[in-house]
């Protein structure tokens, strides 16, 4: 049996897509397979909306894509919407043995190897942006750097 991909609010499901389009199911669902053998069932309403983004995107089956739900409660009550976007290949050996490079000589390629893809907690809150994530990763850099300063000044006072 399949594993059963679980979609939390606002927590981007990363797969890459078996088929081009999903399939309706029983039950008012429709189902999008993933290469690794995973299925995202979402209601078919929202299924259609999915495809219709797909299409619009030129997905086709292969491709890596990055499938979120919404949710966002305002004073008329909840309101679910959902985006779909393709994911960035990551650069460095791939998993059919492929290699991929930056499209330009010198063009910056992600640091260190490609981490998978976190799991969805129902703690998560929201999506934060890559410019946002770089921005915190600067910022622990130079508290890092501060604290390696202070255990030195540290260290050369009590020696």
């Amino acid at each position: 049996m399949n594993q059963v991909i679980r979609i939390y609010p606002n927590v981007p499901v990363d797969l890459v897509l078996a088929f081009d389009e999903g399939k309706p199911c029983a039950r008012g669902k429709m189902m999008f397979s993933s290469t690794d053998g995973r299925c995202l069932f979402v209601p078919e309403a929202a299924g259609r909306l999915i495809q219709a983004k797909l299409n619009d995107l030129r997905i086709r089956r292969g491709d890596r894509i990055l499938i979120t739900q919404f949710e966002e409660y305002t004073a008329a009550g909840k309101e679910v919407s959902w985006n779909v976007v393709r994911a960035a290949v990551a650069c460095g050996q791939q998993a059919d043995g492929s290699f991929v490079v930056p499209s330009q000589p010198g063009a910056a390629s992600p640091p260190g190897p490609q981490l998978p893809a976190p799991t969805a907690t129902p703690q998560s809150k929201r999506i934060v942006s890559a410019e946002e994530l770089w921005a915190r990763f600067d910022r622990l850099e130079e508290l890092i750097a501060g604290l390696q300063k202070r255990v030195d000044e540290l260290i050369a006072d009590r020696y």
